[in-house]
């Protein structure tokens, strides 16, 4: 069964494939996804009908910045 994103630029798929590619690389990694966040779901840039693929999402911004200092912090103790 497909899954489809809010993101039109990254196929289901490509996360797949990139999960495949950390674990053979024995990276530290870990992936989110936030529901209804397209491509761009952080920034300024994000707004207006230029990009529809780009949208700014207000409380998935909040939320992947928090998840990116917890990793950050994780990873560098």
């Amino acid at each position: 069964m497909a899954c489809k994103l809010a993101d039109p630029l990254e196929p289901a798929e490509s996360v797949i494939d990139f999960q495949k590619e950390m674990r053979l690389a024995d990276a530290s990694w870990q992936i989110n996804i936030y529901g209804d966040a397209k491509h761009s779901l952080t920034g300024g840039g994000a707004v207006g009908d230029r990009t529809p693929e780009a949208g700014l999402h207000a409380q998935t911004e909040a939320r992947s910045w928090q998840a990116t200092v917890e990793f950050l912090r994780e990873v560098f103790k």
